[in-house]
């Protein structure tokens, strides 16, 4: 009766609807999680027991095969900014349902994608649900099946690859967007099976390269992330060619760090530290695997993964761009930024391949330098610092002339400042050349005289007291867009005893973090 009554009202009040659908999501999620045993089980009562979960997750299964059927419909009928509340439902139902039930419902909705694929422009008996438009309603679809790809078997889910490969060819946006997203989850939840298919997927990504539109670039490059950490999974011991078919997806991920879109530079940026991170912990197991296998990290030519992905990275400093060259920097800038207590070693070789790069007229490229060299100035610790203040200071003062442009100036001024900040005065001064004295006599200058209001502050705060040391410990760093770009976003921020950092006026910068 309850099933009944639930089904109807999810017919036909659709004020309701999202409330029943979160209802029937937490019912779901509170019975697998106990009978999975995941941490959310901690949430449920002492007397709710495995037991009884199962029990629930049975009488589910079951009601499942009313469910499905109405939200299908509700689905397909909704428009696309109505359909959230659905998802996560009928994403619940299929990761219980039993595999004869679902399949059946899941072949329906492949044989409606197939037939609305198909139909010509005006067929009399074209498939009209799921949107206005033939790329609507074949979103709709793809959408649809992707739901249920949780609770499919290998053969459903192989179904979906095989929806998915062609899609990315399209010409409409809207489908390469739903085609990446798919292939990408396939690539995540369903390792096994797109190992087997590794091959096809990277065809298919290279091929499709050429015709992706740019509304679809974000997902395109959420998927080259996943086909990425897909191959360094298939990968045994690492040798400088078993990485080498990552090569191409790699450059494509570095360029979209220049990328116009917001969104898409920000997903680059992210999907190059997952994959980093997914490369470290790779060399971990293969460092483990060496020596329990009595070999040194060096035989069978084996490499470490997240020294390849540097190297891979710092090829694109010859491109043949004034844009792959500061994008290449700017990958190595945030890399260097996660990971610079591991990439340490790399800084010799580093430093001068980026450095040269001052010397250029590209104003892109020498506005990512800059940025770069600000980075290793924040990331390095204050003794690796000390030994690369030469070569940095020789690179970057090619900018910090009064005949420079005014903004690399400013910038050439902040990296300075903090230079002598963690490193000290005496340290920066001994290696400037005579030309650049005044710089940093001012800088200096500059220093003490915020200094002394620092104190002066502090000592008025304490009535008069004893005084308060300056707090000149390293704020805590955090990656943000100012790192690279910005020239003064710190400059008149001031860390009061407690910690907490703050503007002139007492409030927080908004838009900002400490770094």
């Amino acid at each position: 009766q309850i099933v009944r009554e639930l089904g109807a009202f999810l017919k036909h009040r659709k004020d309701l609807r999202g409330l029943i659908c979160s209802s029937l999501d937490r019912l779901i999620d509170q019975n697998a999680a106990v009978v999975k045993g995941t941490p959310e089980a901690s949430e449920a009562p002492l007397w709710f027991n495995k037991e009884i979960a199962t029990a629930n997750c049975e009488a589910i299964a079951a009601a499942a095969r009313f469910f499905l059927p109405i939200l299908f419909d509700a689905f397909v009928s909704a428009p696309i900014e109505e359909r959230s509340a659905l998802h996560n439902t009928i994403k619940g139902f299929a990761s219980i349902s039993d595999k004869g039930s679902l399949e059946m419902f899941f072949r329906v909705v492949i044989k409606k994608l197939m037939k609305v694929s198909t139909d010509a422009a005006n067929a009399p008996d074209a498939l009209l649900e799921g949107g206005a438009d033939v790329p609507s309603r074949r979103c709709t679809f793809m959408e649809l099946a992707l739901l249920l790809e949780e609770g499919l078997d290998d053969t459903g889910a192989g179904m979906l690859f095989s929806v998915a490969r062609p899609a990315l060819t399209d010409g409409s946006a809207q489908v390469q967007k739903k085609a990446y997203k798919m292939m990408a989850h396939l690539c995540s939840n369903r390792t096994q099976l797109a190992s087997e298919q590794l091959e096809q997927i990277q065809e298919a990504l290279v091929a499709s390269l050429q015709v992706c539109s740019p509304q679809a670039k974000r997902n395109r490059l959420q998927c080259l992330g996943a086909t990425i950490l897909l191959i360094n999974q298939s990968v045994g011991i690492a040798t400088a060619n078993s990485l080498e078919p990552i090569m191409p997806f790699i450059s494509e991920i570095v360029l979209a760090t220049k990328d116009v879109n917001t969104k898409a530079r920000m997903t680059s940026f992210e999907l190059l530290v997952k994959i980093a991170h997914g490369f470290e912990s790779h060399d971990e197991n293969d460092e483990l695997r060496n020596t329990g296998m009595g070999m040194s990290g060096a035989d069978e030519e084996s490499v470490g993964r997240l020294h390849t992905l540097m190297m891979m990275v710092m090829g694109g400093l010859a491109g043949a761009t004034g844009t792959m060259m500061s994008a290449s920097v700017c990958a190595l800038s945030r890399l260097l930024f996660e990971f610079s207590n591991t990439l340490i070693h790399m800084i010799p070789d580093l430093l001068p391949a980026v450095l040269l790069l001052m010397k250029t007229q590209n104003r892109e490229v020498v506005n990512s330098v800059l940025g770069f060299v600000k980075v290793t100035v924040m990331r390095l610790s204050v003794e690796d610092l000390h030994g690369q203040i030469p070569i940095l200071l020789e690179g970057m003062l090619v900018w910090g002339s009064e005949s420079a442009k005014t903004r690399f100036r400013s910038k050439v001024k902040v990296i300075l400042e903090r230079m002598t900040r963690r490193c000290g005065h005496e340290a920066v001064a001994e290696h400037i050349p005579s030309e650049h004295e005044r710089l940093i006599r001012h800088i200096r200058r500059m220093a003490v005289r915020k200094e002394n209001k620092r104190n002066a502050a502090e000592t008025a705060s304490q009535g008069g007291g004893g005084s308060v040391r300056s707090a000149r410990t390293a704020r805590k760093s955090e990656w943000n867009d100012n790192i690279l770009d910005g020239d003064d976003e710190d400059e008149d921020m001031a860390t009061d005893v407690t910690g907490e950092t703050k503007s002139r006026a007492g409030q927080s910068r908004p838009g900002t973090r400490a770094i």
